[in-house]
């Protein structure tokens, strides 16, 4: 995995989608809404939303998705040894093996223009400001707030600002809370869905997201994605031993920023890749599909391997 990738994280707010909806026009819809169950997938989602990632964090990370998918059925072998270009690799009764792990994100195009994790970032600084700066207050009372923004539509909208008003709002309202008091939009402030104020909860506030993806933007993110993986794989190849295999295995995680579904027709894609075989898990679905290589790549990579290499790996 790049330092490129890395930056961009893993998971996104500490909440699961909704079971995901087809629409009628291909459009897939998620929304934020049930709490996860599992600690240690907790632990990871808090940890990319409120801190640089380390290279021994990151590699945790990309180890959980490797055991998810092989959990779900991905012919995975056990007995892994991190590594880098590619990320893991195996010594199996049938030989050498690397396999190198890519996420895959929802796109820009899905988002009016903006990367929906380039977003779901952005709310999370407002959040985090806002926080910081009501309980700056010397008499804040303490309070759980839950937001859900306002669709921006690509428009551009001050960091700072919005902070300021979210603070100056909750610690303006924080007294009509009863426990509790929900604001939606028209009464709470500019740029702000609805706005959840909880007293006696001093816990980290939140904010949800919502979105989706069409079917005619995933294959294409994919692709990209497969791509761009290729065009280093007889670097990844030269770090291997000889006649070792090597795989790609895509990932997306189970935020709304983060989820794509698998396509129904996957199996029915042909896409051109030099990796001897490639793999995407799903962790909202649980699900995992091996994606097929055109045949003109596959013919083109087994005049690339020697005749001894070829017979020795199935």
């Amino acid at each position: 995995m790049s330092a490129e990738e890395s930056s961009l994280g893993t998971f996104g707010a500490d909440q699961v989608g909704e079971p995901p909806q087809l629409e009628s026009n291909g459009f897939v819809r998620l929304r934020n809404r049930l709490p996860l169950e599992d600690k240690w997938t907790k632990i990871l989602i808090w940890r990319q939303n409120l801190m640089p990632r380390s290279i021994d964090e990151q590699k945790r990370i990309e180890s959980w998705f490797l055991a998810a998918a092989r959990n779900a059925g991905a012919p995975i072998p056990s007995g892994e040894s991190p590594a880098e270009e590619p990320d893991f690799r195996f010594q199996t009764t049938n030989g050498a093996l690397g396999i190198e792990l890519s996420e895959v994100l929802r796109p820009a195009s899905s988002n009016n223009g903006i990367l929906p994790v380039a977003e779901e970032s952005f709310h999370r600084e407002i959040i985090e400001t806002a926080r910081r700066d009501y309980y700056g207050e010397p008499d804040a009372n303490p309070v759980h707030v839950s937001v859900y923004f306002t669709k921006t539509r690509g428009m551009k909208r001050s960091k700072h600002e919005m902070a300021r008003t979210l603070s100056e709002f909750v610690h303006a309202n924080a007294p009509r809370a009863n426990p509790t008091s929900i604001f939606r939009y028209g009464e709470a402030p500019e740029g702000f869905d609805s706005v959840l104020i909880e007293v006696d909860h001093s816990g980290d506030w939140w904010s949800g997201e919502s979105g989706g993806v069409t079917l005619a933007e995933i294959r294409p993110q994919v692709e990209a994605r497969i791509a761009a993986k290729d065009k280093l794989v007889e670097t990844y190849r030269s770090n291997l031993p000889d006649c070792a295999e090597l795989w790609l295995l895509l990932y997306t995680g189970v935020t709304v920023a983060r989820s794509m579904l698998i396509p129904r027709d996957v199996e029915a894609w042909r896409i051109p890749f030099r990796f001897d075989r490639v793999f995407w898990f799903a962790a909202l679905e649980g699900r995992f599909a091996e994606i097929q290589k055109t045949s003109d790549t596959a013919d083109w990579d087994a005049s690339r391997r020697s005749p001894h290499c070829l017979s020795s790996n199935p």
